[in-house]
């Protein structure tokens, strides 16, 4: 299953990479679940550990399954104990806690400990610690998108708009791209992926009882690069360094917080120019932010002005997410408006010569639903599709939507 990428020796500790090119939409790993714990709890059953621990000790009784397993292999085959591929071990250790979490992992320590115990398995609270702290540093959040409430939701709407009824088919909108986070899990090759706010490629999480995650580029990348994914939201060259820390205990590294913090070696990433990028933060802050809060600019001025702006500023992230922003932002300001820098996000979104995150399709969807224009409604669509399709495979997720969009 991880035939198309390996785990190397990077310049912190260990890496997964590509070991073929590969292009956007290519499976680079299918990997089962190693560990799983579930997020629903019994707060009132004492008894019950937190998720976290509860993956901790799970782990530690699959390494002790597959121990056995491959003792039992290597009897067979004359070569006892013999150990094929990583291990819980090999996992990266968290090696400063916060003060939050030194009573987590001491208090959990103690409870795999007794449990592990308890099932005659001798683990010292030390190695319950040391499982602990990788289960911390490598878990994945398994989330899967609410497609079923958002579709049910969806013909709810349709309906009451029909029959002219008052509906929340706002409240629709904004669910889309909305997940569930069920469960934690480990996975001991995709563990080996580093993090970037501008990742070449995209975790999906199937449905079954392994709990399995898909990597899929997202960009064409090179036989022997990293292969990274987002620890959290996707960010443009322009946030906050401190923002992307993302309670994991590290400082980004990527070329997005390397532009930030003047030490970046390259003047692109991905497809987004720093000097456009740059300079289409300046328009943005001088014609919405500024401009409104000064009121040198109205709405409609401001629509005007972004209208326009040059080819390069228009073809930016910053831009399109700005014109994102405006078009949904809680401040009324004409409908007309709204869905002019609707279509402005996506006249930004189909300059770009790549394909963009997993999160402008669903801003694609809920501006085709938000807007009354149809001017490239198709274009969009297939914009959606195509990026989806990337990110997802087949079948794509807010199919029925986009079908609808069509009608």
């Amino acid at each position: 299953q991880s035939s198309n990428v390996y785990v190397g020796t990077g310049q912190v500790g260990a890496e997964l990479c590509a070991s073929t090119a590969a292009c956007p939409g290519d499976v680079l790993l299918r990997e089962s679940a190693f560990a799983f714990a579930a997020n629903e709890r019994d707060e009132d059953d004492e008894s019950e550990l937190p998720s976290i621990v509860q993956l901790a000790l799970n782990a530690l009784e699959a390494e002790e399954r597959a121990a056995a397993a491959a003792a039992a292999a290597g009897s067979s085959e004359g070569v006892p104990n013999a150990k094929v591929g990583r291990g819980l071990e090999d996992l990266t250790t968290e090696s400063d806690a916060t003060d939050e979490n030194v009573a987590l992992f001491a208090v959990g320590a103690r409870a795999i400990a007794s449990r592990r115990s308890a099932r005659r398995s001798k683990c010292a609270e030390s190695d319950a610690l040391a499982a602990l702290k990788r289960a911390h540093c490598n878990a994945f959040s398994v989330k899967r998108l609410l497609l079923d409430d958002v579709s049910a939701a969806m013909e709810r709407e349709l309906r009451e708009l029909a029959a002219d009824d008052e509906g929340e088919w706002e409240e629709v909108v904004a669910a889309v791209g909305q997940e569930h986070t069920f469960g934690l899990a480990l996975y001991l090759t995709a563990s080996a992926a580093n993090h970037s706010c501008s990742p070449n490629a995209h975790a999906t999480f199937a449905d079954g009882s392994d709990i399995a995650i898909t990597f899929r580029a997202t960009r064409p990348i090179e036989a022997d690069e990293p292969i990274t994914i987002s620890y959290g939201p996707v960010v443009g060259v322009d946030g906050d360094a401190t923002q992307r820390r993302l309670g994991l205990n590290f400082d980004c590294l990527c070329p997005c917080c390397a532009i930030k913090e003047g030490s970046a070696k390259s003047k692109t990433i991905g497809c987004m120019d720093v000097d456009d990028e740059a300079t289409a933060a300046k328009f943005i802050d001088s014609v919405i932010v500024r401009g409104s809060e000064s009121g040198a600019y109205t709405a409609e001025e401001a629509l005007v002005a972004c209208r326009s702006a040059p080819p390069n500023i228009m073809g930016t992230y910053t831009f399109g997410r700005a014109c994102v922003d405006t078009a949904l932002q809680t401040v009324p300001i004409p409908e007309g408006v709204a869905a002019g820098f609707q279509q402005l996000a996506i006249m930004s979104l189909e300059r770009r010569s790549c394909t963009e995150g997993v999160a402008m399709a669903y801003e694609i969807i809920r501006l085709l639903l938000l807007s009354e224009q149809t001017t490239h409604a198709q274009n969009q669509i297939d914009h959606a599709r195509h990026i989806l399709k990337i990110h997802h495979g087949c079948p794509i997720p807010y199919e029925l939507l986009l079908k609808r969009c069509e009608q």
